[in-house]
């Protein structure tokens, strides 16, 4: 075999000369990497990003760990033979910009500002910048208009827009329209002097135009239900209809909700899942469109449905919370605070103002005017006070008025208490009454049978007792004579009578001695 056989068969492989390239570099990597490595004083862990366009700067981030103290050296960094100064923004984070270079890879590496490596190389590339997107294109040179076909535009549109409405106050009259009107011709003339100054913007000049468009639609959408829907009924649109509340809420339309709440629409009127378009406003971050939905009487603090994930609803600040609206969902934390605090009646003779409110609005106060002499121009740190301040107003209050609940609910008690104690004590002194009275009886029947226990007192007793029944006679006696004689009666009725009247009370004192028999036995 001639030895220009092998030379021959490897010229025809091309990747022959491939993979001895890839040796040949991956050796000069090997014997660089050696190079770079001879006192390390810091380790490369991540890049970011690993490339960059060769004809933009770009911010480079180098993530690692400092192998010496960072104050004693001056850290750089080396793109392939380029180096640019760097800064360390926090312990093992060094930032840096890429310089422009051409394109390719080349090795990135720490320096210490003398162009000699101190950590490990890395691999950074620099590309070319292309734009591939035929449709992008497009739509950047569609959306670039010249200012002339602008204001061809905006007075096509216009043109279009008094058209309809003329038609419309042809069939409606009055002051009403008339204004609304004259404010369109204003807007739509203060458009156009913006153009001819060349103050407008594409974008923007359209975006307004799109708007005045749907407004228009609107107007007529809202007045054809309301000409086909019975005057007296409250809304002039269906439960579905009634939607559109929400949609315009999504889309942020601020100008959209005073005309659908002028046709009856309720401001917190539910969806299926009990969305209100505060939440709707919310969930999408609209954060102009939440500021008009409270000012047109939205509650803030209304709930959604209660569904398997969450079982107790959700509010709206909720809602602005889990998507990411954090100052947003502050604002309607806020405003669900304020309005459950206006909410709250007390009677100020039960509820004071608390000394912790005090304290809070002390504290608030010297706090904001410290920092408001300090920056005059935060208007956001002004607006934060003021919520911090409404938010311990309110704790303080609400604090206060559990307090003064908690405080008449233990008075009902005590006097309940009270009211069933003089209960008893009535109960236990009427029992003491009557066995006191029974006591009494019992000493005078005592006291009488001791008295007359002896035989001198019942016969003084027997003698009066005798007389006065005498006595009682003689007078019978006469009465009954007197009646005789007035009478004319004879003298058989007036035997008769005297011998009845002295039977009787013969009888009686029987009686009077038989009752007078003492029980001697029972003493």
């Amino acid at each position: 075999m001639s030895p220009y056989s092998s030379v021959e068969t490897q010229g025809t492989n091309s990747d022959y000369y491939e993979r001895l390239f890839d040796q040949s570099q991956s050796q000069e990597t090997l014997d660089a990497y050696s190079r770079l490595t001879v006192g390390p004083k810091f380790t490369i862990t991540a890049v970011s990003p690993e490339y960059c366009y060769a004809t933009e700067a770009t911010k480079v981030i180098i993530v690692g760990s400092f192998l010496c103290l960072p104050m004693d050296s001056t850290w750089a960094c080396m793109f392939g033979d380029v180096e640019v100064p760097a800064e360390i923004l926090q312990d093992g984070v060094i930032c840096c910009e890429a310089p422009s270079h051409l394109v390719g890879k080349v090795s990135l590496c720490i320096t210490s500002g003398n162009k000699e490596p101190c950590s490990e190389v890395k691999e950074f590339e620099f590309r070319n910048k292309t734009n591939n997107c035929t449709h992008c294109n497009s739509l950047e040179t569609e959306a670039a208009r010249s200012p002339e076909e602008l204001l061809l535009l905006v007075q096509f549109a216009e043109m279009l827009l008094s058209t309809s409405i003329i038609k419309d106050d042809s069939t409606e009259s009055g002051s009403h329209l008339s204004t609304e009107q004259k404010a369109d011709d204003d807007s739509w003339s203060h458009i156009i002097d913006a153009l001819l100054v060349g103050n407008g913007t594409s974008s923007g000049t359209i975006d307004w135009i799109l708007q005045e468009l749907l407004k228009d639609k609107l107007q007529h959408w809202l007045s054809c239900r309301s000409n086909e829907r019975d005057e007296g009924a409250g809304c002039s649109l269906s439960k579905k209809e009634q939607g559109i509340i929400h949609i315009v809420s999504v889309l942020g339309f601020e100008w959209a909700l005073n005309p659908i709440l002028s046709c009856g629409v309720n401001v917190n009127f539910r969806d299926i899942n009990g969305w209100t378009a505060l939440h709707w406003a919310a969930r999408f971050g609209r954060e102009k469109m939440v500021a008009s939905l409270i000012a047109a009487g939205a509650f803030a603090g209304a709930v959604t449905d209660p569904t398997s994930q969450d079982p107790n609803g959700k509010t709206a600040a909720t809602i602005a919370t889990s998507n990411g609206h954090k100052g947003l969902a502050g604002y309607l934390a806020e405003a669900d605070l304020t309005s459950h605090l206006s909410s709250l009646t007390l009677e100020k003779c039960e509820v004071p103002k608390d000394s912790s409110e005090l304290e809070a609005e002390l504290t608030v106060s010297s706090v904001s005017k410290k920092n408001l002499e300090a920056n005059d121009d935060e208007v956001s740190l002004k607006n934060t006070l003021g919520a911090v301040r409404n938010a311990s107003q309110a704790a303080a209050r609400i604090q206060a008025a559990f307090r003064a609940r908690s405080f008449k609910k233990r008075m009902e008690r005590e006097a309940a208490s009270a009211t069933c104690l003089n209960g008893y004590v009535n109960g236990v002194g009427s029992i003491g009454g009557y066995a006191r009275s029974l006591r009494d009886c019992n000493s005078a029947a005592l006291s009488i049978q001791k008295k007359y226990r002896g035989w001198k007192r019942r016969k003084e007793f027997l003698a009066l007792r005798q007389k006065v029944v005498k006595i009682q006679a003689e007078t019978l006696l006469s009465t009954s004579l007197e009646n005789a004689w007035n009478t004319e009666e004879d003298e058989t009725l007036l035997a008769t009578s005297l011998e009845n009247a002295w039977k009787e009370n013969a009888s009686n004192i029987e009686e009077d001695d038989d009752l007078f028999q003492f029980p001697w036995e029972t003493l």
